[in-house]
């Protein structure tokens, strides 16, 4: 299969971010679906995108002092301003261990 094509100038006219709909919510369902297409494709793409993703993730919603993570108000811009708060639901989705499997 052949890989696919990462060129900046490519891709970034499929999409329009509007100025309101600019935030991040902390919802990692981005880069688990990268994670499964790679596991489909095995294009190596999808998971480069994916740990870029998850790295930028660490970098600009992890708190300094390392206590917490927060939202971001406009990810066009870099560093993003954030916001003051931290998603309940993002302690559940990405920081619990995964589930072990089943010995009979």
């Amino acid at each position: 299969m052949p890989r696919s094509r990462n060129h900046l100038s490519e891709w970034k006219e499929d999409y329009i971010i509007k100025p309101l709909d600019a935030h991040n919510l902390q919802r990692p369902e981005t880069v688990e679906s990268l994670f499964l297409v790679w596991r489909v494709t095995q294009d190596p793409i999808y998971r480069e995108w994916g740990w870029k993703i998850f790295q930028a993730m660490q970098k600009y919603e992890q708190l300094e002092d390392g206590a917490g993570y927060t939202s971001l108000d406009n990810v066009n811009a870099v560093p993003p301003p954030r916001r003051d708060n931290m998603e309940s639901f993002w302690l559940v989705s990405l920081q619990h261990p995964p589930p072990r499997a089943r010995t009979y």
